[in-house]
């Protein structure tokens, strides 16, 4: 068994080998005659521990913690040896076996290595234990790194009184030690990572009196007259960060992780603020430690990863205030972490973040984080991630951190960098997170930022694909205006109305479709209500400019939607009527002319829909009509309009638009113009569609009304003999719909409709005619009385 290739074929004869000389032999050896063994049991242990059966792999573990309680510090020149023969098995498939390799390991550790062995050789192999998907492998870890850092325990993590001697130094070895230990402080199993905070807090005592008892010896050195103290760790952490008596006890009752009035609490297994000693052994070790976690960022294996952010979790709490030191560092690799492939890391992160926002005043780290946002060389990744930290920093942040000055140059940076018009989700959604910040535990101190806050929400605003994202914004609009003592978001607008329009159409004759002041203009609009009424006259260049024929056709068809939305608003109803001329004339018309192609026909539609809303508004007077009717611009085109093949839709809006025009300017038309009007109309008629023939009813409708009033001579008789005629369409919602609409003029002219009806019974039989002949009768023998 001691030499390769193994004589023995047998593994139960192996086993009993293996078992003999750890039970028999090893304890019958006296110490001067295990010395002179002790190279060759090294020799059979190493090959025992690559045998491929796993109780012999036990068994030699085991023989290994019975050789290091018999040689003890003599072993200590073949560690390497054998530690290097054990590590293998760290990674064995069997939980029994690791928990046995690991026990060796320990005994292996306590007895001495040689330098550098710990952090060259050791920590990097043992590291997975600390993830180890078995719980009593993380338990028996733990608690044997915290041995190896001089604080020892039993299996349970409990303090063993028979051998609470401190035989190592944890200084020795805590900047490669320490970071598996704080892996434990994250374990999923709270049972371990409770143990693990006690085994920290235990090490951290360790640490204060070899501190304490160096300084003793150094003072009692440079002063060998000066009076013994005892050694006395308690008295020593008394005085550390300067507080002594009742106000180390003021100190810590008033240490509270609160952010905006709402505890920021800690998650298991802290309950408080972590032991004093193991606060400074951290803080002590910070940078070493940090650097560490910078580098395991950045491995490709995510578990390493893992472990790297949930330590990076507890250096922030551990390290408080004093990380200030190496922000330098960790803002970059907080960015690196929150991009992280692994949901899990990214999360962990996250909460390091509040922590670190709750002990450093923005003062310190805002400079780092913007530069992780702000430039333009940035992708919108590293953007993305860069906004995450701020986001989460803040929302650490407690109230009385946050001044003036921070408010005015975050709102500034990210005003100027136009980060609200990045088309990422994650820069959207973090930036809503800065705002709501900012303007939640800002309050009243943002009323001197109050303007680049407004531009940054109505840039969020723009996003017409993202309703949610757009409610959210408006909400902190509103919420914005209440911290400043406003009302509302409009009067927020109002108060910086013409500073903004002069962002919003900045660059306006190079605007696309896809442009992103398009968006911001438009938002601004929706949003403004009548705070823009006094400037529409300037705002109509822009739209004029933008709606001109040679223009992206995507960006034609958003202004003639933003004018049908605008039209809507009553708030804007009576800006909008000294314009008439202009609007109608000179954006809708141009806008409603056929030209050839789809887009062009789009166009038209949605112009088309837009010149009957302002006419159904009554936002144009009956004498700016007819200035337009004079003109022969506006029946040209909507009666062209009514013909329209391409679509449908555009022949059913232009009905409304004709039945407005008829109902505003009907009696002041002329012959040619109710000649043109009553062609058009009765056209429709024939339309193979229903809801054009339907919707060209109450056109009609107003269209005899005012020809019944006029003293021309125009063939209404004809046109109702039409109207007769289309009773028998085969839509009976149609058929009930003309019905109703002779029926309204039978009082108006009753003799024109027995005309007409007594000639169309002549050619057919309907019941509905009948029905008329008896109305027209009764009302005409009425009008003869």
């Amino acid at each position: 068994m001691g030499q390769l290739p193994l004589l023995e074929k047998s593994e139960e004869v192996r086993l009993e080998m293996i078992k003999f000389l750890g039970s028999e032999c090893m304890i019958r050896c006296s110490g001067d005659t295990l010395k002179l063994v002790v190279g060759h049991l090294i020799q059979v242990l190493c090959i025992s521990l690559g045998d491929p059966f796993h109780e012999i792999k036990k068994g030699a573990s085991r023989a290994i913690v019975m050789l290091t309680e018999l040689a003890g510090k003599e072993f200590s020149e073949m560690s390497e040896k054998l530690l290097r023969a054990l590590l293998p098995n760290i990674g064995h498939a069997h939980s029994k076996v690791r928990i046995a390799t690991l026990e060796a390991i320990n005994s292996v550790v306590l007895c001495g290595l040689p330098a550098g062995i710990v952090g060259d050789v050791l920590v990097p192999a043992v590291r997975v234990l600390g993830l180890d998907r078995t719980i009593a492998v993380r338990e028996t870890f733990f608690v044997y790194i915290a041995g190896w850092l001089g604080y020892r325990t039993d299996n349970k993590g409990t303090e063993n009184l028979q051998c609470n001697e401190i035989v190592v130094d944890p200084r020795t070895y805590a900047p490669q030690l320490l970071p598996l230990l704080l892996l434990g402080l994250s374990d999923e199993s709270a049972d371990i990572a409770e143990m693990t905070l006690n085994l920290v807090e235990g090490v951290g005592e360790v640490y204060l009196k070899f501190e304490y008892y160096s300084e003793y010896m150094h003072a009692k050195m440079a002063d060998k007259d000066s009076v013994g103290i005892p050694v006395d760790s308690d008295n020593f952490s008394a005085d550390r960060d300067g507080l002594t008596g009742n106000d180390q006890m003021r100190g810590e009752a008033t240490y509270h992780f609160q952010s905006n009035s709402i505890e920021l609490k800690l998650p298991p297994p802290y309950k408080g603020r972590p032991g004093r000693g193991c606060r400074l052994m951290i803080q002590h070790y910070l940078g070493q430690l940090i650097h560490a976690v910078k580098k395991d960022l950045k491995q490709w294996t995510s578990n390493v990863r893992l472990g790297a952010a949930c330590m990076l979790h507890a250096l922030l709490i551990l390290g408080e205030e004093k990380v200030v030191d190496y922000l330098d560092t960790l803002v970059p690799s907080l960015c690196c972490a929150v991009g992280d492939d692994d949901l899990a890391v990214a999360r962990k992160a996250i909460v390091a973040i509040h922590v670190l926002g709750y002990n450093v005043s923005p003062d310190y780290w805002l400079s780092l984080v913007l530069d992780q946002v702000i430039p333009s060389t940035l992708s919108q990744a590293e953007v993305a991630n860069g906004v995450v930290v701020l986001s989460n920093l803040l929302y650490g942040t407690p109230i009385q951190s946050l001044k003036e000055g921070t408010v005015g140059e975050i709102s500034k940076q990210l005003c100027c960098a136009n980060l609200g018009f990045r088309d990422h989700p994650a820069i959207k959604q973090q930036l809503i997170a800065v705002l709501e910040s900012l303007i939640e535990k800002g309050g009243a101190l943002c009323m001197p930022s109050c303007f680049e806050l407004s531009i940054l929400l109505l840039q969020l605003q723009s996003f017409d694909d993202d309703r949610q994202l757009q409610q959210h914004a408006a909400l902190l609009m509103n919420n914005l205006a209440c911290a400043v003592g406003l009302t509302s978001g409009k009067e927020l607008i109002a108060m910086h109305t013409e500073s903004l329009l002069g962002v919003v159409t900045a660059g306006y004759s190079e605007w696309l479709g896809s442009s992103s002041g398009t968006f911001l203009f438009k938002a601004f609009l929706q949003n403004a209500g009548n705070c823009v009424g006094p400037y529409l006259g300037t705002l109509l260049q822009v739209f004029s400019d933008c709606l001109n024929p040679e223009k992206d056709p995507a960006l034609r068809l958003c202004f003639v939607e933003l004018l049908d939305k605008l039209f809507e608003m009553h708030e804007l109803g009576i800006w909008w009527q000294p314009h008439a001329l202009q609007t109608i004339g000179g954006l809708l018309l141009p806008c409603s002319v056929w030209h050839i192609g789809k887009v062009a026909a789009d166009i038209r539609h949605r112009a088309m829909s837009a010149l009957g809303t302002f006419l159904r508004r009554d936002l144009c007077s009956k004498e700016h009509l007819v200035v337009l009717l004079h003109s022969q611009q506006l029946l040209h085109v909507v009666t062209a309009c009514l013909e329209e093949d391409y679509y449908t839709d555009t022949r059913r809006v232009s009905c409304h638009v004709i039945e407005h025009i008829v109902r505003i300017v009907g009696s002041v038309l002329d012959d040619e113009q109710i000649t043109v009007v009553s062609k058009s109309l009765q056209k429709r008629l024939d339309d193979s569609s229903d809801a054009v023939r339907l919707g060209i009813l109450p056109a009609i409708s107003n269209f005899l009304t005012v020809a019944s009033s006029s003293s021309r001579n125009i063939d209404i008789k004809g046109f109702l003999s039409n109207l007769i005629l289309h009773m028998d369409d085969p839509n009976e919602q149609i058929q009930e719909s003309i019905y109703v609409v002779i029926e309204n003029y039978t009082s108006q002219r009753p003799e024109l409709v027995l005309e007409a009806v007594k000639s169309a019974r002549e050619r057919h039989q309907n019941v509905r005619c009948d029905q008329l002949w008896e109305l027209a009768t009764s009302i005409q023998s009425r009008f003869v009385q």
